[in-house]
This record gives C-alpha cells, sequence and structure tokens, in this order.
C-alpha cells in the first residue's frame, strides 16, 4: 500500500500502512464453501480458470486509452487533455504506478471483493494523487444522526480505514473514491468472490482432489486388514509402515506386509467413472459464467468454436462485459472526482473502438462509406488510422456522392 498522506484534524500528516497486517487478514478472511475450502482473493487466485478471467477484464481495461472531454453543447465534445484530471486518470496517477497498471487495479478490486477504493490527495481543490487501497481494508459507513427528520440519502456516509495494528481511522468521501460493483446496497457492491463461493470451492476441492490423487500414485485408497486386535504400539507401527509405501515416489515398489496383514481397495472408482474431467470443465465454465467473459477467451475450446462464433464473441465481450465496467468508471469519476460546476462540461470517457476493429478489408469499405456520405472527412479516416494529416486542398472537406 505504500505511504500516503492523511487529513486529521485539519493538519496534514503521514499515516504508514502495515502490509503484513493487511496480508494476515486476507488470508484468513473469506468463508468456507460447502466443499469445506475457505474462499477469498488469495485463493481464488490459486483457480486458473479465475485468474484467467481477473487478469483478462484487467489487462484489457488497463490498455485501454482513455481522456477526459469537453462537451461544448448537445452535439459536439472534443478532447480535453489539458484539464487537471486528465493528468492523474490517463498518464500519473501517483508516485508509484502507471496508468495502466493504476485501472488493472482498481479493476481487479472490483472483480474481486465488488468495491474499489483510492485515497485522494489534493493541493488546494484539485486532485494530485490517487493511491489504490486494499478493499478488504475499508468499510464504507452511514453517519447514525439523532435528526429523525433526515432521510436515509441525507445522513452522512464516512470510511472506516484499517490503519494496521488494531487501528482504524475515518475518512470523509472528499478524502475515498469508491467505485462500487453490481449490488443492492448504496453504499458497497457485491463481492463476485462471494457470490461464487460454492462454484469456487468446487473448483479449489477438485484441484486439491487431484494434486493428492497424483500424489499418492494416481491409485484409489486402499485398507489394510489384521486377523485380530492390535496393541496401541503395534497400530502405530503399521500405520508408520503403511504410510511408507504411499506417495508418488513410492509408486511400482514392492510392498512387503507380515503378522498377517492383507491389503485390500477401499473403492475401485476411477476418475473416468466419476466424471472428474467433466466437473473440472464444468466449474471453468461456472467461473466464466460469473464474470461474463467468453470460455474461449480463457482456452477453453471444448465445444469446438469456428472462427466466425469467436469473432461475434468477441464483440460481445466488449459489448456486454467491459461496457459495464467502462459506464461505471465513467459515471463514478463524473459524480465523486469532478467538482458539482465542471460535471455538466466534462466527463472521462474510454477509447474502446479499437476492440471493436474489423479486418483490414473491411474498415476499409466502411471507412470508405463514411467519406462518400459525408460522415467524416479524409482526415478524420487519417486520425483513426493513426495517419498524419494531411494539407492537401479538400482533404477537411465533407464530401456526398453526385448521384
Amino acid at each position: 500500500m505504500g505511504i500516503i498522506s492523511s487529513l486529521k484534524s485539519h493538519t496534514q500528516v503521514v499515516a504508514s500502512f502495515d502490509p503484513m497486517s493487511h496480508e494476515l487478514v486476507r488470508s484468513i478472511s473469506g468463508s468456507a464453501s460447502t466443499s469445506g475450502r475457505i474462499v477469498n482473493d488469495n485463493a481464488v487466485l490459486g483457480i486458473s480458470a479465475a485468474w484467467a478471467c481477473r487478469r483478462i477484464l484487467s489487462e484489457s481495461i488497463g490498455m485501454l486509452p482513455r481522456s477526459m472531454y469537453l462537451r461544448e453543447d448537445n452535439r459536439n465534445s472534443h478532447q480535453a487533455s489539458d484539464h487537471w484530471l486528465d493528468e492523474i486518470l490517463t498518464r500519473r496517477p501517483n508516485a508509484d504506478q502507471t496508468a495502466v497498471e493504476f485501472w488493472e487495479n482498481l479493476t481487479l478490486n472490483l472483480t474481486g471483493e465488488g468495491n474499489a477504493y483510492s485515497f485522494i490527495e489534493r493541493i488546494g481543490d484539485r486532485i494530485s494523487s490517487l493511491t489504490p487501497l486494499a478493499p478488504h481494508s475499508v468499510t464504507p459507513i452511514r453517519k447514525k444522526d439523532r435528526n429523525t427528520k433526515l432521510t436515509i440519502a441525507e445522513k452522512e456516509a464516512f470510511f472506516r480505514m484499517d490503519m494496521g495494528n488494531g487501528v482504524t481511522e475515518d475518512f470523509p468521501r472528499e478524502k475515498v473514491w469508491q467505485v462500487k460493483g453490481f449490488g443492492h446496497d448504496p453504499l458497497k457492491g457485491l463481492s463476485p468472490i462471494g457470490a461464487a463461493k460454492e462454484a469456487m470451492g468446487g473448483a479449489l476441492a477438485q484441484e486439491e482432489f487431484a494434486n493428492r490423487f497424483f500424489g499418492q500414485g494416481a491409485l484409489p485408497s486402499a485398507v489394510v486388514s489384521f486377523p485380530g486386535w492390535l496393541t496401541q504400539d503395534q497400530k502405530k507401527q503399521a500405520e508408520e509402515a503403511a504410510q511408507k509405501m504411499a506417495g508418488l515416489g513410492q509408486a511400482h515398489k514392492v510392498a512387503m506386509f507380515q503378522g498377517g496383514m492383507k491389503p485390500e481397495p477401499w473403492s475401485t472408482m476411477n476418475l473416468e467413472e466419476m466424471q472428474f474431467i467433466v466437473a473440472r470443465r464444468f466449474s471453468v465454465l461456472e467461473i466464466c459464467r460469473f464474470y461474463r467473459v467468453p470460455p474461449h477467451m480463457v482456452a477453453e475450446l471444448e465445444k469446438g468454436a469456428s472462427f466466425a462464433s469467436i469473432e461475434m464473441m468477441s464483440q460481445e465481450f466488449v459489448m456486454f462485459t467491459l461496457m459495464p465496467y467502462f459506464t461505471r468508471f465513467e459515471a463514478s469519476v463524473s459524480r465523486w472526482l469532478l467538482p458539482a460546476a465542471e460535471r455538466a462540461k466534462y466527463f472521462l470517457r474510454f477509447n474502446f473502438e479499437g476492440l471493436l476493429r474489423a479486418t483490414s478489408k473491411e474498415r476499409g469499405e466502411l471507412e470508405s462509406l463514411w467519406v462518400q456520405n459525408g460522415i467524416l472527412n479524409r482526415n478524420e479516416v487519417r486520425a483513426k488510422e493513426n495517419l498524419n494529416r494531411s494539407d492537401q486542398p479538400g482533404m477537411d472537406d465533407y464530401t456526398v456522392q453526385l448521384n
């Protein structure tokens, strides 16, 4: 987390976060699924499908260009790269991160615990830095007020932050930027990990079962029977002898039994009969369903997806998976980071059109239609293709076919 500045009693002080404290909280937090596995952020990232889904979402949003825009009227707007917030959101969010890393961090937190928090530092009335916070260390709270005439929305909310070593501190909204995920609570979003607890727990249990199964030599467990009752010492010796023959390293060795010991298989059911591979594949699809990520993007191609279907699913990924994140971030910036006087004029926009680019042939045909019908001029098309503008006569004119 690093060191950030905080306001306390109208005096700027330095508050140091204890990373070890937060790692401890993270490691013991979470809840047990029916499978018996504890499901939390660290554990979930150990599932390959969950890691892939969250990485795809985070990196897709982090790599996109974004900018502040000025809305001149209801129809026209243009890029406002000279706006003071543009520097923070697109180039230098804080002293330790690039803009790519910052947006990846926010998205990772949003896809984990359903909320992304950043500590706000200001110089005067302008924001000078946004530093991501661990979502488990921040709790939004609605301030209780004895004035019963106030509505719930009018009662002030604040953020209680775990500073480490059992110390907490309260910060007003002006000091913490929160991006809420999907949910019904106006103060915080639902945790995708909590909602997918059973699916994630099942995937973790399958992973552990597979490791134990192959760690024991890929053989079913067995029992050893004796003709009579054993003393405690004999039982201990027998257990030690049996364990010496367990594990992948003992496979294909000759086992020696004595004293009437007789090994017998406990179960003859194998992985195929248990439909283990099918269950693991279904876990991948379940996790993809929770994150709304097309399975082919996490290398699940069992259904034999064609090129045409993958192309369509990739476009749907932009429209129905990434677009809600774009609008969520954009709306949150307008609501909480811009001064009230600027909210009607300025806005953040993610430039996602590059993700929808067609093939060179299809793109050329579409741009030709735009020029022929006066939708874009030739220099605007050149700009879309990252080409230098031309000063030749007529390049900035809008033309329409005479017929």
